[in-house]
């Protein structure tokens, strides 16, 4: 009987769980049907109009010289002292530095022997012009008695009073006084040729000479103007050859900066300068902004763009030869631009505004636009830009594009997943204005 007890129990326990079970599935409450909503992101946005700005952009350039100097030996020479150092600031008239004076002395020397030497040929010549000139009169006249001479012994001759000896020697000296009267006259006509060309020698002689006492007074180098060293390329006891570069230096003054201009807008800033229409920029240095003046073009330009040269108007004694700057160059006023946040672009040429569907609900609506430039708080028509919430140094952009018009709110919250149609809702507290 026990037996039998043990092996019906559980199996009424386990009828009576199944039935317990069934029992409760039964009389459950049934649950509601699962409905999935769509996803409403959050946003800030920001009502836009239309404007004239003119736009900014950041340009790289890299301080430069059109004065610098560099000083060069004017001989073969060795280098007596050198006065200055890489980075110092000079005064004009101030001694640089100084080649050894007895390298250049013997050519001075060489040369003013050569001048004298060829003054000297110039007078003898001129002497022996005036002893021609004496001599060819007198020769003039022992060949006319010479001639006469001859006359009368062919007189005696004829009469039979004279050997025909004596006729022939005084024609023979007739002859040679004749050939001794054309050699001179020779000389006196050339006289002018050989003047020339010892007054040709001459001229050649000073201008070696003024090369050689140029060449020693360029062995002393004297600061020409107030500038800074930007290289030294000696020292006390070197040797140089002719050419041979010593240092150079630049005027504290004068400085410019020379940036790549894009190639996207070149043409612009082309006509701009060629209507006389200034340009200016600016950079920072020590934390002060410094005024620059865009004065030309580059004669040669790349694929890549056109290199500007822009003049700094004062405080240059700041910069130094090499130094690299950002600039901001701030161009001609357009029209039918808008400013937005650099937050509200995504990629290269999109961005999004507020459009509502027909349920009246918002989505985001992706908008091509093109980049003009950065904004800046002096452009023209500022007050045109609507008042907007950010913060104090966010970076504003200079947009054009024919889906945007005035009244239109582009969304500012940059979201990761951003995607034309996608639902919104605007935070109120963000959009008020300031």
């Amino acid at each position: 009987m026990k037996k039998t007890l043990k092996i019906i129990l559980p199996i009424f326990i386990l009828i009576g769980t199944a039935a317990l079970v069934m029992y409760l599935m039964k009389t459950k409450a049934a649950s509601p049907p699962l409905e999935i909503s769509e996803r409403v992101w959050q946003v800030d946005t920001m009502s836009v109009a239309s404007g004239t700005y003119s736009p900014s952009i950041t340009l790289y350039g890299k301080v430069e010289s059109p004065h610098l100097y560099n000083a060069s030996a004017p001989l073969l020479s060795r280098v007596e002292s050198i006065n200055i150092r890489e980075g110092d600031v000079f005064k004009k008239g101030q001694l640089l530095a100084q080649l050894d004076r007895r390298d250049f002395l013997p050519q001075l020397h060489i040369a003013e022997a050569k001048l004298a030497e060829i003054k000297a040929q110039i007078s003898t010549e001129k002497l022996k012009y005036r002893s021609d000139k004496q001599a060819f009169k007198h020769e003039e006249k022992l060949l006319q008695l010479g001639r006469q001479a001859l006359e009368r012994s062919l007189k005696i001759q004829k009469q039979k009073l004279a050997s025909q000896s004596e006729a022939d020697d005084a024609e023979k000296l007739v002859e040679q006084q004749r050939l001794s009267l054309n050699t001179r006259k020779l000389n006196l006509d050339g006289h002018k040729a050989r003047m020339a060309q010892l007054k040709a020698t001459q001229n050649q002689l000073m201008a070696e000479l003024e090369k050689a006492k140029l060449a020693l007074e360029r062995a002393s180098f004297y600061a020409p103007y107030n500038g800074v060293v930007a290289k030294v390329n000696i020292a006390a006891g070197d040797q140089l050859a002719t050419g041979g570069q010593l240092f150079s230096i630049y005027p504290e003054q004068g400085l410019e900066i020379r940036a790549k201009i894009p190639a996207s807008i070149k043409d612009e800033i082309r006509q701009d300068l060629a209507n006389n229409y200034n340009l200016f920029a600016y950079i920072l240095v020590d934390g002060k902004q410094i005024p620059l003046k865009l004065e030309r073009l580059a004669g040669q330009a790349t694929s890549s763009g056109i290199d500007a040269l822009f003049s700094l108007a004062d405080n240059s004694e700041q910069l130094r030869l090499g130094a690299i700057y950002e600039l901001s160059l701030t161009r001609s006023p357009q029209e039918n631009l808008f400013v937005v946040p650099y937050k509200s672009i995504y990629g290269v040429d999109k961005l999004y505004k507020v459009h509502m569907d027909n349920n009246q609900d918002a989505r985001m609506q992706a908008i091509h636009m093109l980049k003009v430039g950065n904004f800046v708080s002096n452009n023209h028509n500022s007050n045109n830009l609507v008042s907007m919430k950010r913060e104090p140094k966010e970076s504003l952009l200079l947009i054009k594009s024919e889906e945007l018009k005035d009244g239109d709110k582009i969304i500012t919250t940059h979201l990761p997943n951003a995607l034309n149609g996608l639902k919104i809702k605007v935070i109120p507290k963000l959009n008020q204005e300031e």
